[in-house]
């Protein structure tokens, strides 16, 4: 029946010479008229067609005939057509951009509002007759119920995606929050290809942030934004749980609703960190105690029954193990909650609305008093990991531009002038790098478009409303110098490092670690240039992870509201820049390793060590990193047991593929890294002007290119 349907729409757009032909003709005639139909396509660009076959360009102008032609099927029809096209294998991706089309088509199609009792009536009939076509079951659930019959397929999440999308333009989006619900408790239970799943995990977040924020105007999401606050608590994944603080921080006063819920305005957050810390360890403690008390009892009855013993004796240790497993993954859980506060805060004073500005910047006051001397008696108390996330949680504020909806002025000065005085308090060179980059985001020329709180931007009195480009703004190259090296000079001015005392037992001198050096010329660059999308980047794991797109050089600059868009890779990065954003990404994954969190403090703090800013396995040999091992049965090697017997850093060997919480660093930018490095002829020729390998880098060419491909050969199977 719905081929026919279908075919019926299909003749309706032919003339009745090509109907006749199709429907009377013989092959040959068929084959002629298709061939002549494909030929104006591929002529219009609309199709690529070769000798047998025809393709779409791009999957968008597929999903875009698919709507045209369920838009042209019977009303009633259309429900039951799509949930037959939902069924496994299927749908694929076109289909549900097409169903989501369909979706925006009907809500155009909705009647004027009126006047008066009867058309209040008339138009309430008309909106409860589209939102349920079929038997009371409208899109969004069609959708969901699809996904429900596939629990353990990463296509779940992009039906429930489809479906978020669908029931965010609704009147009245009441099933959104059931729709958060299913998502919530199927979240966990997923399974698939990592990869497949991550990129199907980070699609339904971006739909889901986008869903609550255009809901906000109609119905309360706050309890939305509290699920979305959970799923990053309990998400192992980084590059997840920084997606949804980046959404959340974008929520506004819904989400800052859920801060308010969660955390005392009076509350005190490194106070309130270690306290949690401090009662995790009296549950345990307790626990442990009442085990082993258990295990005694256990130890004594082995005499008189000595199968019953062991028996019990071997279960209590299983608790044992679990116990102490159930430790780390709250500790680990608190860590990433704090991170993702830390993440958010700076993002959330943008988003919130003047009501809550004031709320929202003593909130953040109260983290920045921490690093203040004089407020901590001297010495900084902060983890130097909540240090290094306040300090992105400022660089993702940063990328916001001027015509950004969740950008003001005043507030825009206010997070400048917290970053600068962050900026002198770090004791960590990651968060000396991060702020170093908001600064500059912050420090570029704009161009002021107007925008409303859905963030369309609308070009300004002088903008070309067509023009896709604008004019760049740039810094002058003295200026640029001059605002970069004072930045430079106040970085980690207040605070002592956190590294051991010098050879005399005072504090270690400060020295500008290489990284951070680096950093600066990049953003000199950044400045003079107007183009910070080729020297700067927004996390580390995204850019490595991603291609993108190459940047255009011409003298213009695509409007955006974000300075670098979620769509920029490598490839648009300079070589400088990808070179340090790989053995940064190198030193983080040291540091980080199994995430456990007194480890990775104790790992931060080795990393700042006097007159030594980088360990000598990422600057002289790489040989202790060992990039080829793998997970086994044991447990994996420590770290410090394979490092040069001079090196005081302690963090080699490299975490064995499956072990690196922030994931593996993809082959494509692995393989780059050996692309920059000269070729084998070059690599016997003096350097001339340019350095053969990065400026903190003195080992062979051969060397660090034989390293680099170990790193591309992990992630393959």
């Amino acid at each position: 029946m719905y081929k026919r349907q279908i075919w019926a729409a299909l003749r309706a757009r032919l003339g009745d010479e090509e109907v006749r032909r199709l429907q009377k003709g013989n092959m040959a005639q068929c084959h002629a008229v298709l061939a002549r139909l494909v030929g104006n396509a591929d002529k219009l660009g609309l199709l690529e067609s070769s000798e047998t076959k025809a393709r779409f360009p791009h999957s968008i102008l597929q999903a875009y005939f698919g709507f045209r032609l369920l838009s042209h099927v019977e009303e009633a029809d259309v429900g039951e057509l799509i949930a037959q096209a939902l069924q496994s294998p299927g749908p694929g991706r076109e289909l549900l951009v097409a169903v989501v089309f369909l979706s925006r088509g009907r809500v155009g199609r909705r009647p004027p509002r009126g006047d008066g009792v009867g058309a209040g009536f008339q138009e309430g009939r008309v909106e409860l007759s589209r939102r349920a076509p079929v038997r009371g079951r409208a899109l969004s659930e069609r959708l969901c119920e699809a996904a429900q019959h596939r629990p353990d397929d990463p296509k779940t999440l992009d039906l429930y995606a489809a479906a978020l999308e669908v029931e965010s333009v609704e009147a009245d989006p009441g099933r959104l929050g059931d729709i958060v619900e299913r998502v919530a408790a199927d979240w966990s239970g997923i399974q698939g290809d990592q990869r497949t799943l991550e990129d199907a995990k980070l699609r339904l977040l971006k739909q889901l942030g986008a869903a609550s924020r255009v809901a906000s105007k109609k119905i309360d999401t706050t309890a939305m934004y509290e699920k979305i606050f959970e799923l990053g608590i309990a998400e192992p994944s980084y590059s997840i749980r920084l997606a949804v603080a980046q959404e959340f921080g974008s929520g506004g006063n819904e989400a800052f609703a859920v801060i308010r819920e969660r955390v005392g305005l009076n509350s005190d957050p490194i106070g309130e960190y270690n306290e949690k810390i401090l009662d995790m360890k009296a549950e345990t403690t307790r626990e442990f105690e009442a085990w082993t008390s258990r295990m005694g009892q256990a130890r004594s009855a082995r005499a008189s029954s000595p199968a019953a013993s062991f028996e019990a004796i071997d279960r209590l240790q299983r608790e044992r193990e679990e116990l102490n497993q159930r430790y780390e993954n709250q500790r680990v859980e608190l860590l990433r909650e704090f991170v993702m506060r830390a993440w958010m805060l700076p993002m959330l004073l943008g988003s919130v609305d003047d009501s809550h500005r004031g709320e929202a910047r003593e909130r953040l006051t109260k983290w920045l008093l921490h690093l203040d001397p004089a407020h901590t008696d001297g010495a900084p108390d902060m983890p130097l990991a909540l240090e290094a996330a306040l300090a992105q949680g400022f660089k993702y504020a940063a990328n916001r531009r001027q015509r950004h909806p969740n950008t003001d002025p005043g507030r825009r000065v206010d997070l400048i002038r917290q970053a600068e005085t962050v900026l002198q308090q770090t004791r960590c060179w990651y968060s000396q790098l991060s702020l170093l980059q908001a600064l500059c985001l912050w420090k570029l020329p704009d161009r002021l478009g107007h925008h409303d709180r859905d963030g369309d931007t609308t070009a300004g009195p002088s903008d070309d409303h067509h023009a896709s480009r604008e004019p760049l703004l740039t810094i002058g190259g003295s200026t640029a110098v001059q605002t970069v090296r004072r930045w430079l000079a106040m970085a980690g001015t207040v605070n002592a490092p956190p590294g051991p005392p010098g050879a005399n037992g005072d504090s270690p001198r400060r020295l500008l670690h290489p990284f951070v050096a680096e950093a600066g010329d990049l953003v000199a660059l950044a400045l003079e240039t107007g183009q910070p999308e080729r020297f700067l980047w927004i996390d580390e794991k995204g850019v490595a992870d991603n291609i993108g797109s190459r940047a255009d050089h011409s003298g213009a600059y695509r409007k955006h509201n974000l300075w670098i868009p979620p769509s920029v890779g490598w490839s648009t990065l300079d070589g400088r820049a990808q070179r340090l954003v790989a053995d940064v990404l190198v030193m983080l994954n040291l540091i980080d390793r199994d995430g456990n969190p007194d480890e990775v403090e104790e790992r931060m703090a080795r990393a700042e060590q006097s007159g030594m800013p980088l360990p000598p396995c990422l600057c002289t040999n790489r040989e202790p990193l060992q990039p080829g091992a793998r997970v086994g049965t044991a447990t994996p090697p420590a770290p410090g047991t394979a490092c040069l017997p001079d090196c005081k850093f302690q963090l080699c060997p490299y975490p064995p593929h499956g072990c690196v919480p922030r994931g593996e660093i993809r082959e494509p930018f692995c393989r780059q890294q050996q692309g920059l490095l000269p070729g084998r002829l070059r690599r016997w020729f003096p350097r001339l002007l340019r350095r053969k390998t990065p400026p903190w880098v003195s080992m062979r060419v051969r060397e660090l290119d034989r390293f680099w491909h170990a790193m591309a050969a992990r992630t393959r199977d």
